[in-house]
């Protein structure tokens, strides 16, 4: 059985990679693939970076310093600006791992800085294959034990993210885009803890616990500072002007796996689809 789509199989045989193994691999244009594995028993880094030339077969190894951070960190990337532009976010943490350790005042564990970084893809392909001992990465945002990153993604006019401070109680919401500026953008802050952050359209929305009903989670229009609804799901997958998409279960739970959609202006539930049912939109 083939574990990875052609030509990528042999050139990882070509880098001694072999299954099992955790890979990654981005297609930064039609002709080079930015590959990162690592063994499947230690996947906390990737051991092995390289940029392979499909055409040619060439093969050359990636620099690992991301600023003061190290790529073999990566946790994940993405092409921004129509192919212009490569993203990259270090640090294998979750957020509320790092908060346990902010309330547990817990140092011990050291491995806690999260980086987001970017790159024109052009500038990043050129110096690998020149050799040189660094890419010129653009460090966007970083975290150390005291903050966590949100990477929120891209939406098509720019990419998106939060810093939440555990110190402060508040959340920081930031835009960037390579065309309209050098660094990311400060939109704006809300107070609290925020379990997911989320942006379309211009909008930002956190959903949290109800306070005092731990079962519920509410959604929070950032800018108003509002909540625009409470449920009894999980947690929230996507909010635009008018639609919310929620969820309940997953692994392990005797749930099941459901999504639900509402409407959060007339605050009403659309519809729900279960496992094994098929979504219409």
């Amino acid at each position: 059985m083939n574990l990875y789509p052609h030509p990528i199989k042999t050139h990882l045989i070509r880098m001694k990679v072999t299954a099992p193994a955790h890979v990654q691999f981005y297609d930064l244009d039609s002709r080079h693939i930015l590959v990162f594995a690592a063994d499947e028993e230690e996947r906390a880094k990737f051991r092995t970076i390289a940029l392979i030339d499909v055409e040619s077969g060439r093969i050359d190894p990636v620099p690992d310093p991301v600023g003061t951070d190290s790529l073999s960190r990566l946790q994940d990337a993405w092409l921004f600006d129509d192919g212009r532009t490569f993203i990259v976010k270090t640090g294998r943490i979750q957020w509320w791992e790092k908060q346990k350790f902010w309330e547990l005042h817990d140092v011990e564990y050291t491995d806690q800085v999260e980086t987001l970084a970017f790159c024109p893809i052009d500038e990043l392909i050129r110096c690998v294959r020149d050799g040189r001992p660094a890419i010129p990465w653009t460090v966007l945002a970083q975290s150390d034990r005291t903050s966590a990153l949100h990477t929120v993604g891209e939406d098509g006019t720019c990419f998106a993210f939060a810093i939440q401070h555990f110190p402060w109680n508040r959340l920081q919401t930031f835009q960037f885009h390579p065309t309209q500026a050098a660094a990311a953008v400060f939109v704006g802050e809300a107070e609290g803890i925020f379990e997911e952050v989320l942006y379309c359209d211009g909008m930002w929305f956190g959903s949290r616990r109800v306070p005092g009903r731990q079962e519920r989670m509410e959604l929070v229009d950032l800018a108003a500072r509002r909540t625009v609804l409470q449920v009894s799901d999980w947690g929230f997958v996507a909010a635009d002007r008018r639609h919310a998409l929620a969820y309940k279960g997953g692994p392990g739970s005797k749930l099941g796996f459901q999504v639900t959609l509402y409407d959060w202006v007339d605050n009403k539930k659309i519809q729900t689809w279960k496992k094994g049912t098929s979504i219409m939109i």
